[in-house]
């Protein structure tokens, strides 16, 4: 049964590679949101982002309080606050 669990569970891993430069893989992921604190923005809150090798058109992100509100509203952590996101596709 373990390995018939491990079959249906998604993976996913990102690094980043620099301030708004991340590369993702996976698999059984259709796909994901990324949410980004200000440091983690590159220059003019721009995101470059590659998923399973193949490099998503760059993006620039629009800070929001909303999201830091939800965030927080559902996790209390102080010690991280998303502004922005990108969803992927």
């Amino acid at each position: 049964m373990l390995k018939e669990a491990e079959k249906r569970t998604a993976r996913l891993e990102l690094k980043r590679e620099a301030p708004g430069r991340f590369a993702a893989s996976g698999s059984g992921v259709a796909g994901f949101r990324l949410l980004l604190t200000q440091e983690q923005l590159g220059p003019k809150n721009s995101v470059q982002l590659k998923w399973q090798s193949k490099l998503l058109a760059p993006r620039t992100v629009v800070p929001d309080k909303a999201i830091a509100l939800g965030d927080f509203a559902e996790r209390f952590d102080r010690t991280w606050i998303p502004v922005a996101e990108c969803r992927v596709p």
